[in-house]
């Protein structure tokens, strides 16, 4: 499937989150790990091919939560190509669309920085594309809570409300470092992964908790 690019292909795990269960070693496929029945294949999908997939459709899933809440959602923030971010709730054979779309917008594989005016609302498969419920404008978390991007193009696609955070103890509210991921402890303290470069490199990074202001 060449023209819909990685995040659809079912024969490679680029673009995939997988599901598998490393404290069970298959002595029948030579391998350190099972494929857990619920997967997709195992439960009798014919789009997928390779049975380690969960889900699908991703361009960069780069880093995933489990909610301690709300029946314990599979959270993932998924970067784009060239404009929009977005974070998803993946479900169990979810397809979220790449490079279908890139965030709530229609993706131009000749033009990237230009998205289509419309595109498909629905995989290759005719699968119902996967929740998202934020997209991001420009591509990559930025020194400031991002904007997002409510020019749906689909109608069926309704995005989560956000409000911008205020920092408390920096100038100006603002965090003034990239949000590179977050955390939660055992006593479900929420911790936030910072850094002065967008990506986890170099000696900058900081790891901030996250409490009501004057606590």
């Amino acid at each position: 499937m060449p023209s819909f690019g990685t995040g659809q292909n079912p024969t490679t795990f680029f673009g995939k989150i997988l599901c598998i269960d490393v404290n069970k070693p298959s002595a029948a496929n030579g391998t350190t790990y099972t494929i857990p029945p619920t997967n997709p294949i195992a439960g009798g999908a014919t789009e997928l091919t390779r049975p380690e997939i969960f889900a699908y459709g991703f361009r960069d899933p780069n880093s995933m939560s489990f909610d301690s809440a709300d029946n314990h959602l599979l959270f993932a923030s998924n970067d784009g190509q060239d404009l929009f971010d977005s974070v998803d709730i993946v479900v169990n054979d979810g397809d979220y669309g790449w490079n279908i779309r890139e965030g709530t917008h229609c993706f131009n594989t000749t033009n990237p920085s230009q998205p289509e005016a419309s595109c498909a609302i629905v995989g290759p498969n005719q699968e119902p594309l996967g929740k998202l419920i934020l997209s991001t404008l420009p591509a990559g978390w930025s020194s400031n809570l991002p904007a997002v991007a409510n020019d749906l193009t689909a109608a069926d696609l309704s995005m989560w409300e956000t409000e911008v955070v205020s920092v408390a103890t920096n100038p100006g509210g603002n965090l003034g470092a990239y949000v590179l991921g977050f955390g939660e402890d055992d006593n479900h303290e929420l911790y936030l992964l910072t850094s002065q470069t967008a990506r986890p490199s170099g000696a900058t990074g900081k790891v901030y908790k996250l409490v009501p202001a004057g606590s």
